[in-house]
């Protein structure tokens, strides 16, 4: 630990430090590493304690090490052996933590690896996926029309069953705005109604405009979200033609 700045590492509660010397077996060939030095987040970070690794080597810490998955020994061993540098973000199945790491070596068969826990970043980065997932493939799901409108009445997103109901292609709805399928209500009033819709929604009869013309009822449920600082009014669209036509129906047969 020469330099000022590694001192600092050394200190510094972000960043994990250990300095580590490469194991060669008679061949050459990295088999295993020494700990010569760590610093206290990487205790914290890795739960492996200071006095308990020290002049010892990774299979007696870490037992199993050399048979993971991931070959830690093969990278940190090309590093200790030809210097340079290599950096990659990996999951430690023996420690069950998700790792950036930064390892480097100015001293053959000595090498220094700098690390930062990301696990809570990457369990954040995956839940994201899966909610985002799990929304795609309800509205790809969904026998409802599904449509999200900017405050301006711009489609943010829609499924496909939306588009088939306009009888669009699916690739052009991103191009609409809701004024170009709203067959009854006034361009002002639909303003108004973006406007005041809240989290708490609103649901409403109208009628949608296919392409070739042709109109159908339906029925919407909506209501509103902030998201990235930007007001979405989310929209599910049902087609009630043929109810309303029993209804009709039904009107007429009680007269």
């Amino acid at each position: 630990m020469g330099s000022m700045l590694e001192q600092h590492i050394l200190r510094t509660p972000l960043i994990g430090y250990s300095f580590r010397r490469i194991i060669l077996d008679d061949s050459g060939k990295p088999v295993d590493y020494e700990f010569l030095e760590v610093n206290d987040s990487f205790e914290r970070f890795t739960g492996l304690a200071r006095a308990d690794i020290l002049g010892r080597t990774a299979s007696k810490v870490v037992p199993g090490i050399e048979s993971a998955s991931f070959d830690w020994l093969g990278v940190y061993g090309e590093v200790a052996l030809h210097g340079g540098s290599k950096e990659f973000e990996q999951y430690s199945e023996l420690l069950g933590r998700w790792f950036r790491v930064h390892a480097y070596s100015d001293r053959k068969y000595y090498f220094t690896v700098l690390f930062l826990d990301v696990t809570e970043s990457k369990k954040q980065a995956e839940e994201l996926a899966d909610e985002a997932f799990r929304r795609s493939l309800l509205m790809e799901q969904s026998r409802d029309g599904i449509v999200i409108l900017d405050e301006n009445g711009g489609v943010y997103e829609a499924n496909r069953k939306f588009a088939e109901m306009l009888g669009r292609p699916f690739e052009s709805i991103r191009r609409l705005t809701i004024f170009d399928w709203d067959y009854l209500i006034s361009p002002d009033r639909l303003m108004e109604m973006l406007r005041a819709v809240d989290e708490k929604g609103a649901h409403f009869e109208t009628k949608h405009r296919r392409r070739d013309g042709s109109v159908y009822d339906v029925e919407i449920s909506s209501n509103a979200a902030w998201f990235g600082g930007q007001k979405l009014i989310f929209c599910i669209c049902r087609d009630i033609t043929e109810r309303k036509k029993a209804e009709e129906e039904m009107f007429l047969l009680a007269r």
